[in-house]
């Protein structure tokens, strides 16, 4: 149970830092690694979290750095 807490942690971690850098322009330009594959490996790792885990698209999150946003669906659209 605590190993699944953990893991929530990241996904809701790893969505504030792709839903961040999609706002960031300038930090998009100065990467080294394009877009489209960026893109790619945070969908394969959020993708493969919620489906190891199993979690509902209505599972609450609390994620302050995205706004208006209540369960794993809303965090999801808006940010995949």
């Amino acid at each position: 149970m605590i190993e699944k807490g953990i893991e929530y942690w990241h996904l809701v971690d790893r969505l504030q830092r792709a839903y961040l850098l999609l706002l960031n322009e300038k930090a998009i330009e100065e990467s080294n690694t394009p877009l489209y594959i960026s893109a790619y490996m945070i969908r394969r790792d959020v993708l493969g979290r919620i489906k190891k885990y199993q979690w509902n698209d209505d599972t609450p999150i609390a994620a302050p750095q995205i706004p208006n946003v209540k369960t794993l669906h809303e965090a999801l659209t808006t940010v995949l």
